[in-house]
């Protein structure tokens, strides 16, 4: 039975610890990104970088950019297979898996996104650490997104990851991903000085004060 979808807020925390406030102005270029990728209706984005956090960072800002309507779907952890990975998404978006199969729950996701279409209401599926996700969901996250059926449907589609994750998408069987979603959003790491501001935040954020002792 599907069950109407709750609002979310951003979540300020990774992992149970605050997420950094160290905004610098690439991680505002990669946020606006985003955000013209949502208002262009591109069908995907891609972000890439070599931090988890500063990515899952930037992810969270745009989740709290975007108009409380829009259903906001998030990975962010690899999941062990496929099924659990779309179990996942089916619940986030209101549907209790329960026992159904892979291709039921598929159909599931793809009925879904017909009615948003319907209603002109958009959808934002965002997989984090896609090169550690199984790679079945990938290949059919590729197919969804290149198929007939769901053209204009208001998705967008966000792929964040490692490096690696170039070397992953060059897979012809994923050639898909990379030819609608264009040049990559790159996240360079962070240069000494915001190194040390995050680990003082970090130390910080652990009840240590004097961070100068440590």
């Amino acid at each position: 039975m599907r069950q109407q979808p709750q609002a979310q807020k951003a979540p300020d925390q990774f992992h149970g610890i605050p997420l950094f406030s160290v905004m610098t102005d690439r991680h505002q270029a990669a946020i606006t990104e985003l955000k013209i990728a949502f208002d262009q209706e591109r069908p995907v984005s891609l972000l890439i970088g070599d931090g988890i956090i500063e990515t899952s960072h930037v992810i969270s800002a745009f989740h709290g950019s975007l108009p409380e309507d829009v259903t906001f779907v998030r990975l962010k952890h690899p999941h062990a297979d496929a099924l659990t990975a779309m179990q996942h998404i089916n619940r986030e978006i209101g549907f209790e898996p329960n026992d159904l199969c892979l291709s039921d729950l598929q159909k599931i996701l793809i009925m879904f996104l017909q009615y948003q279409r319907q209603h002109n209401n958009r959808t934002v599926l965002c997989i984090e650490q896609a090169d550690h996700q199984a790679l079945w969901l990938l290949d059919t996250l590729a197919s969804l997104v290149g198929s007939d059926e769901l053209s204009d449907c208001g998705l967008l589609l966000v792929l964040t990851g490692s490096p690696d994750l170039d070397g992953m998408l060059g897979d012809s069987s994923l050639g898909a991903i990379c030819s609608y979603a264009g040049r990559p959003i790159r996240l360079p790491p962070f240069t000494l000085p915001e190194t040390r501001e995050f680990v003082r935040q970090r130390v910080e954020s652990t009840g240590i004060i004097d961070v100068s002792r440590v």
